[in-house]
C-alpha cells in the first residue's frame, strides 16, 4: 500500500513529465484518487476532497466512482446537504441503482426534507424486488410521514410493509408511534404487543427498550 508520502512523489513526478508523455498524463486521475482515498484514512478531508475534485476534473468519464468516494467524506463530517446533492450527481450517472435512493432519502430526512425522502422511499420500493429492502423503504417513509404529521401516509406505508411480511416486528412498533402520535391508546398497546411477540427485543433492544416504556406509560 503506498504512503501518503509516497503518493505526493508520484503525483509530482507525474505532473512534471505529463506534458511530454499521455500515458503518464492518463494515470494521473487515479493517483489523485488513490491519494484522496489516503488523506480521507488519514481524516484529511479538505485534501481528500481536493484530491477527488482533481480526479473528476481530469477524466469526467469515471467520475461517477469518484462521487461515491466524496460521498464517504461527506458521511464521515456530517454534511448532509452537500452529501444529498452528491447523491444527485451518483444517481444521474447510475440510474439504474436500486439502493442509492434509499440512501439519499435517508439523508434527505436528516435535513429536513421529509417529502423529498417520501419521494425517495418510495421510488426505491418500485424499483426494488428484494422484500427486506422494500420493507426497509417502506418503515423509512413512515418515519418520514410521522415527522410530517402526516398520519395517513405512515399508516399507509407500514400497512403495505405487512403486506409483504405480517410477522415484521419492526412495523408493528413504528405503526404503534403513528399510534401514539394519533391518541389512539387500544391501537399503541396492540402494536406493542405485537412487536414484542414477534422478537422486537431480538432485532433491536434499543426499540425493545422503548417499546416497553411506552408500554408501561400507556397499557396498563
Amino acid at each position: 500500500v503506498e504512503t501518503l508520502s509516497d503518493l505526493n512523489s508520484a503525483i509530482a513526478i507525474a505532473e512534471s513529465d505529463a506534458g511530454q508523455d499521455s500515458l503518464i498524463a492518463s494515470t494521473l486521475p487515479n493517483m489523485y484518487s488513490d491519494r484522496g482515498f489516503a488523506q480521507f484514512t488519514q481524516e484529511k478531508f479538505d485534501g481528500a476532497l481536493e484530491d477527488y475534485s482533481q480526479a473528476v476534473s481530469l477524466a469526467p468519464q469515471n467520475a461517477c466512482e469518484v462521487y461515491t468516494l466524496i460521498a464517504d467524506v461527506y458521511i464521515a463530517r456530517d454534511q448532509f446537504k452537500e452529501l444529498v446533492a452528491t447523491y444527485d450527481k451518483i444517481i444521474e450517472c447510475k440510474p439504474n441503482d436500486k439502493l442509492i435512493t434509499y440512501s439519499r432519502g435517508f439523508y434527505r430526512m436528516e435535513l429536513g426534507d421529509y417529502q423529498g425522502a417520501v419521494e425517495d422511499f418510495h421510488a426505491t420500493v418500485d424499483r426494488n424486488l428484494d422484500p427486506n429492502v422494500r420493507i426497509a423503504a417502506l418503515n423509512s417513509s413512515s418515519q418520514a410521514n410521522l415527522r410530517m404529521e402526516n398520519y395517513e401516509g405512515a399508516l399507509k406505508a407500514l400497512e403495505e410493509a405487512l403486506v409483504i411480511n405480517v410477522l415484521k416486528a419492526k412495523t408493528y412498533f413504528l405503526r404503534a408511534k403513528v399510534y401514539l402520535a394519533q391518541g389512539n391508546t387500544e391501537g399503541l398497546c396492540k402494536d406493542l404487543g405485537l412487536a414484542m411477540d414477534y422478537g422486537l427485543e431480538d432485532q433491536s433492544p434499543e426499540d425493545a427498550q422503548e417499546a416497553q416504556n411506552l408500554k408501561e406509560e400507556n397499557c396498563q
